[in-house]
């Protein structure tokens, strides 16, 4: 592991446990859902094409109840996304007949990432409807891929010729959707959500211009760290 990397994780080890002391609420919610892969820019040279995937993701809160602002709602997540992608070439020729630029593959995707998120809108809709949406950055440390017409697996560590090579950092959009809640005893709180992530960066290296939205319905957890 690189030593940005560990400086990295050890700041954010160390920011969540100081802010959790310093919060009122923590909560852990989880979720499963859908991934959709789209590129709204084009390359000239390169058609591609997506299946829907599967997304699941374990999240921990920290809030400042009724507070706004950068580090007021902070939250770490790990997910995993999947999908189906295939690369083609367009243009498979140059000028004087040799291969430009050869891309054909068709591979399925899994790809896990460590989140750290900032919420600086939080605002309540209604009486059962509450709004959450900022903004991510993620760490890719895992990719797998399956090539699907060759039946062969690629991994960080055992690499066959996959043409399809994640990004180590990425950043998204975060949204929360909140719906009612159930308290419990000892302040306890079960909370429906559905959470939204869309890439805000590409997601792969290379001339793949490929975004995604990952939607998921989940349960909080929620419960108090201090008195008001």
């Amino acid at each position: 592991m690189k030593a940005y990397s560990q400086i990295i994780i050890l700041f954010f080890i160390f920011f969540s446990t100081n802010h959790a002391l310093h919060s009122q609420a923590m909560a852990v919610t989880a979720g499963v859902g859908t991934t959709h892969f789209f590129d709204i820019i084009k390359s000239d040279h390169l058609q591609s094409d997506y299946g829907i995937g599967i997304t699941s993701f374990v999240k921990i809160d920290f809030n400042e109840i009724g507070s706004t602002g950068i580090m007021k709602n902070f939250a770490f997540k790990f997910e995993k996304q999947s999908g189906e992608i295939n690369y083609s070439s367009r243009n498979i020729f140059c000028g004087i007949g040799l291969p430009a630029d050869l891309i054909f593959t068709s591979e399925h995707i899994d790809k896990y990432t460590l989140s750290a998120i900032s919420y600086p809108l939080s605002i309540s809709l209604g009486k059962n409807l509450k709004l959450k949406s900022g903004v991510a950055i993620s760490k890719s440390f895992l990719v797998k891929a399956n090539n699907t017409s060759e039946n062969r697996t690629f991994t960080d560590e055992f690499p066959f010729a996959s043409q399809i090579e994640s990004r180590t950092y990425t950043a998204d959009a975060a949204f929360e959707f909140q719906f009612g809640s159930f308290t419990l005893q000892r302040g306890v709180t079960i909370i429906p959500t559905y959470n939204a992530f869309v890439s805000l960066t590409p997601e792969f290296k290379g001339s793949y211009n490929t975004q995604s939205i990952r939607q998921s319905l989940g349960i909080a957890i929620t419960w108090g760290l201090k008195k008001k």
